[in-house]
């Protein structure tokens, strides 16, 4: 019945590589009596790398470095790839997809921050099972760093692991941008994502320069030097978003001990103002 369910979700249906609904319920019974979330995900998992003839499989799954610990106790053997890319590209890419990403910057610089923060962590205490790769390397020397990622993963390079073509579950490019700029058949991996100009005002680069600097550096992006003005009109914009933070712990704090806006009497009042005025919100186009 759950192989069925499985086989029959119209999810699962639209996928480009599937398992049959028998296929499932045979492995099931041939890998454990008892079915577990660990035995369930590692059976479908490996009936589909036998469909897919790969001597391993991969599973994307966004912001796993936030449960790795409890992914690596369930599936001792996996390895993990966190890619990464400059949160400044990431940032315009929000502002260009509306209703998409964080509502303003200062929840942008903190789940970025956090995830590039464990990233590293993780990679430097355990570097044969994590790995971080900037996106940008990957798209500006793809054979390279496929290669890297062969050697982190014992597997043989393939020169067809540099094109987008017939990969199951993919169509278009490496980017959204890419995909307007190119013919369908040319499926390589491009650079266009990356290459093109910035909207990102002086003051907004400056803030994420204050804000990610120690992430920024450990990842090797460049940061280029503001003048004094900027870094002025930066530095405000910071304190502000730092104020508007303390007071959220402090609305949080009292909610926690069953206290609600009116026991805390001016607190909601200049939180409502810091966050109507004083917290940059997300450019529209």
């Amino acid at each position: 019945e759950l192989a069925d369910s499985i086989a029959n979700h119209p999810k699962y249906l639209k996928s480009s590589v599937r398992v049959a609904g028998e296929q499932l319920t045979k492995a099931f019974r041939a890998a454990t009596n008892a079915v577990t979330y660990e035995s369930l995900v590692e059976v479908f998992l490996e009936e589909h790398r036998q469909l897919s003839g790969k001597p391993v499989i991969g599973h994307k799954c966004p912001l796993s470095e936030r449960n790795y610990e409890a992914i690596h106790r369930a599936f001792p053997k996996a390895q993990f790839i966190q890619m990464i890319r400059d949160p400044r590209s990431i940032a315009e890419s929000y502002v260009n997809k509306e209703g998409f990403g964080p509502l303003n910057l200062r929840d942008f610089f903190q789940i970025w921050g956090s995830m590039a923060r464990q990233g590293i962590s993780i990679s430097s205490k355990t570097p044969d099972r994590f790995m971080v790769v900037r996106y940008e390397s990957l798209v500006d020397q793809p054979e390279s760093v496929m290669r890297r990622v062969c050697q982190f993963l014992k597997l043989d390079f393939e020169p067809a692991m540099l094109h987008m073509k017939d990969h199951p579950g993919w169509e278009g490019h490496n980017s959204s941008y890419a995909d307007k700029q190119h013919e369908e058949t040319d499926l390589s991996i491009h650079q266009d994502g990356i290459r093109r100009s910035s909207n990102m005002g002086a003051v907004e680069k400056e803030l994420f320069n204050r804000q990610l600097r120690a992430e920024l550096q450990t990842l090797d992006y460049e940061m280029a030097s503001s003048p004094f003005p900027t870094r002025l009109q930066a530095g405000i914009l910071s304190a502000r978003m730092h104020l508007g933070s303390m007071f959220d712990g402090v609305l949080d704090a009292g909610r926690r001990r069953g206290l609600n806006k009116n026991s805390i009497p001016g607190i909601s009042t200049v939180v409502h103002a810091v966050r109507n005025r004083l917290i940059v919100k997300k450019r529209k186009k």
